[in-house]
């Protein structure tokens, strides 16, 4: 898969924009191999950093601060 493929799935893993395949695929990933845990925590990286610096688009925005900020209380 492209890096920029692989990029945008992640980022939509995380903002909880990705279907449950895409989510399984990329869950079952990270669990068994450490280089794809480390590409998932870059890209969280990079995604709290555009989100700091207001670099985010409108939808991924609200998805950023609806699920990724989202706590149970």
């Amino acid at each position: 898969m492209p890096t920029n493929e692989r990029s945008s799935n992640l980022r939509r893993y995380l903002l909880g924009m990705s279907t449950a395949e895409t989510r399984e695929a990329i869950e079952v990933e990270y669990f068994e191999s450490p280089d794809a845990l480390d590409r998932v925590c870059e890209e969280e990286d990079d995604l709290i950093d555009d989100y700091l610096s207001g670099q985010l688009a409108s939808d991924e925005h609200n998805a950023f601060e609806s699920h990724y900020l989202a706590t149970p209380q």
